[in-house]
């Protein structure tokens, strides 16, 4: 990992030095995890940095072996600052949540989903991240302009980021689409960052799920990309919700899930 040592270890401290090269693996390990920031350069969230930095190393290794074709543009420790930035700021949210829920505010007024046109298909996809473990879901659904349940689909993702897993949510949508024979798609997300990585096709981007969704969306077929309020991506959020109840893989759902069902019966005109 070029640069790696610099960042993990003070150079001109000898004695942490020593330390860090002479601890068994599993403490060195453990040490970092607990309270290894006198190894980092940048102490700030070390064990989180620490902890991302392994994963990003196994998982960039494991995708030279089978995703050849997969190009990284950004550095291991760069993309661990991304997650570790996703985590502070998914925390420092929910305190803030739980902040306005104790000081007793007013929740923001529900907002209705909106049909689409005749003739056109809606998928609302969302993703779910939990920063504690790192973990993340999704889920998403498919319907018609009358409202009408086609598929939903709920999947389990694993170690992931944020965005990630909200990619993960919209790369299902024309998926599912194409293979259905629909036309006229119109992928709608309360994630405005997703949906702008998808519109900015300039950019040149590590995360592979990108150029998926990219070569998808370029086949004979109208698709629209949409940033919808989070009121009004209840059904998507809940099938990413239930995720976290089922075991780790993918399941569509041909009828909505009990959980979901009242949610797309609110959703309804009428």
């Amino acid at each position: 990992m070029p640069g790696g040592h610099n960042y993990l270890v003070y150079g001109h401290q000898t004695r942490v030095t020593g330390v860090f090269y002479s601890l068994d693996i599993h403490e060195w390990i453990q040490l970092n995890l607990d309270g290894g920031c006198r190894f980092s350069r940048n102490p700030l969230h070390w064990d989180i940095m620490f902890g991302y930095i392994l994963w990003n190393l196994w998982t960039q290794r494991n995708t030279r072996i089978f995703d050849v074709d997969m190009v990284y543009h950004e550095p291991i420790l760069v993309r661990s600052s991304h997650l570790v930035s996703e985590v502070v700021t998914s925390n420092t949210q929910q305190l803030v949540g739980f902040a306005a829920a104790s000081l007793g505010q007013e929740p923001h007024k529900l907002q209705k989903w909106v049909l689409i046109h005749k003739g056109w298909v809606t998928c609302n996809a969302d993703g779910s991240f939990r920063a504690v473990s790192g973990s993340a879901t999704c889920g998403g659904v498919l319907r018609n302009h009358h409202g009408e349940w086609i598929v939903g689909f709920a999947k389990s993702i694993g170690i992931c980021s944020a965005i990630k897993a909200e990619l993960w949510g919209i790369y299902k949508c024309p998926k599912y689409a194409w293979e259905l024979g629909i036309t006229r798609l119109q992928m709608e997300s309360d994630c405005g960052r997703a949906i702008q990585t998808l519109k900015d096709r300039g950019i040149r981007h590590s995360v592979s799920l990108v150029h998926h969704i990219w070569d998808l969306m370029d086949r004979q077929w109208e698709v629209h990309l949409l940033v919808i309020n989070r009121e009004s991506n209840k059904v998507a959020d809940a099938l990413a919700n239930l995720a976290w109840k089922l075991s780790f893989g993918f399941y569509d759902f041909v009828d909505p899930p009990s959980s979901v069902s009242s949610l797309v019966m609110a959703d309804l005109p009428g």
